[in-house]
């Protein structure tokens, strides 16, 4: 059975005590429920009515006598029945139902229900007057209760119930608990590195140290009495911090996962929630122990770390690992929910020429250009790597091969708009996707690569699409088949001119520096 708290408690016992007052006053006549002026009316009206039936027996006039009580019975709601009784005893009238109303009362004090008057003839008494009445109240319980002393005992009982609940609760919250503690507890408190509030049954702040107001941003005064979720917190399901610390039902202590503290728009703290409950002698929760541990330096310096772990130093791009890593997740989610994902190689064009030409610090401030123009370009799904050297690579999610081709010539046109000093620079991209038959995301990179392939073959500066390179792949290995073969024949030729040569001159032997110079000069004589 769950208890009612303290507060409820006590306002409870002042309204019962103030009960026991009422009821006190009325057990000793000082709380009057009117019974008494009620019976000194009545009797009063009994008497006046016995006045002139001392008159009408004075002329012995009975008729008279029935003829007032008639009145009196039927002139007033609180009158039963009336009668007027002769001293002998006989009725000299009656009204219906006296007998079954009246009872003998020789001697006996008039009640608030039966009322009796002497009815006088000179100096002698004739007779008297009986008035019976209907009773004040109903008899039982609901009688006791319908008793004007007893509402009232009840009604101020539940209105100082009502009221010393809210005075006592208002009055708790205005209470300063660090009066009651030590002050070498408060000082072991603030010497704490992390913040600490003790929270009670409602959450409300009734402690809390020097290092948890900084964090905040007020005084600790300010935080007393507060809410734990009048605070701007922001929680992983973005539920009340409340709701997290409820859910705490053993006696160990619990770490939650980190929660940011919004101390303005663009400020927010990182923090690190550790809560342990407060139990009574009887095992009962009154409160909870809460410390916040600032972890938003450490998670920075994590941060930079992971950056610093995935990324190219020079081009800011993700490196080879990480970039696979990623590709192999967003390959898994693709064939799982059967949405498309492509890829794209690029290589700067001509860059061996650019470090031969004007050196590699110029080359590097050609990569950093490419890898900015490509990182700008990007979209927040996509992923851009630094594969090697002058190459990049960009996975494309929820990108089919049309997709991929239009976002190919958005990044060489980028690349293409870039300025440098000394020379301008373009790049050639291939792409693919996994809807053209790779069955992995590597098989995937190479159809890329050869597409790249085939636009640096078809003159640079474009992009090439893998599901258009069949037959320009063929021509592109014919072409190359021939070129060998014509380099061989050529070779072939320098060697036997040479031997001619050195037969004519009557020579039995050519030298090998003399065949390393004609292979040479083969190499760089330009085919058909």
């Amino acid at each position: 059975m769950k208890r009612f708290g303290t507060t409820t408690r006590i306002a409870f016992a002042m309204a019962m005590w103030t009960a026991t007052v009422l009821l006190t006053l009325r057990m000793t006549g000082l709380l009057d429920d009117g019974a008494s002026q009620q019976i000194q009316s009545r009797t009063r009206l009994c008497e006046v009515i016995a006045v002139n039936c001392s008159q009408f027996a004075s002329r012995d006039d009975q008729a008279a006598i029935e003829v007032a009580l008639r009145a009196l019975t039927a002139r007033n709601d609180d009158v039963l029945s009336a009668a007027c009784r002769k001293a002998d005893g006989s009725l000299a009238f009656a009204s219906q139902g006296h007998q079954a109303n009246w009872s003998p009362r020789d001697g006996e004090a008039s009640s608030s229900t039966c009322i009796q008057v002497p009815v006088m003839q000179g100096d002698r008494v004739w007779g008297q007057v009986e008035v019976c009445f209907q009773s004040p109240a109903a008899t039982g319980l609901l009688g006791f209760l319908a008793l004007p002393s007893v509402k009232l005992t009840v009604l101020t009982t539940l209105g100082c119930l009502v009221g010393f609940q809210l005075l006592l609760r208002r009055c708790f919250n205005q209470l300063d608990p660090n009066q009651a503690v030590p002050e070498r507890v408060r000082s072991a408190l603030d010497t704490m590195a992390e913040g600490v509030v003790v929270l009670d049954e409602k959450y409300r702040i009734n402690l809390a140290n020097q290092q948890f107001a900084d964090m905040i941003g007020c005084t600790v005064d300010q935080c007393q009495g507060k809410n734990i979720d009048w605070f701007p917190w922001d929680t992983q399901d973005e539920r009340p911090l409340s709701e997290l610390l409820s859910e705490l039902n053993g006696e160990d202590p619990k770490i939650f996962e980190n929660i940011k503290l919004r101390k303005s728009e663009t400020c927010r703290r990182t923090l690190k929630p550790n809560a342990s409950r407060i139990l009574n002698k009887q095992g009962e929760c009154k409160g909870m122990l809460l410390s916040l541990d600032d972890v938003s330096v450490l998670e920075e310096q994590n941060e930079q770390l992971r950056f610093l772990a995935t990324r190219d130093p020079m081009t800011s791009c993700l490196n080879r690992r990480s970039f696979f890593e990623y590709l192999e997740e967003a390959w898994i989610l693709a064939e799982r929910h059967k949405h498309p994902i492509s890829c794209l190689m690029v290589d700067v064009d001509h860059f061996k020429g650019i470090n031969d030409s004007f050196g590699h610090a110029v080359g590097d401030e050609v990569l950093k250009g490419v890898s900015a123009a490509l990182l700008a370009t990007a979209r927040e799904s996509d992923y851009v790597c630094r594969y090697g050297g002058e190459e990049f690579c960009v996975l494309l999610q929820h990108c089919d091969i049309d997709g991929a081709a239009c976002a190919g010539e958005r990044y060489r046109a980028a690349i293409e708009s870039l300025q440098f000093p000394q020379l301008s620079v373009t790049a050639s991209l291939g792409c693919s996707s996994a809807d053209l038959g790779a069955e992995s995301a590597e098989q995937m990179l190479e159809q890329a690569d050869q597409s790249l392939y085939a636009a640096k073959r078809s003159g640079r500066n474009q992009v090439a699409r893998f599901d258009r390179m069949e037959s320009t792949i063929q021509e592109i290995e014919a072409a190359a088949e021939q070129d060998n073969s014509t380099a061989e024949e050529s070779l072939l030729d320098s060697v036997k001119d040479l031997i001619s040569d050195a037969r004519d001159a009557g020579a039995t032997s050519v030298s090998v520096d003399r065949l390393n110079v004609a292979i040479k000069e083969s190499s760089q004589r330009p085919s058909s």
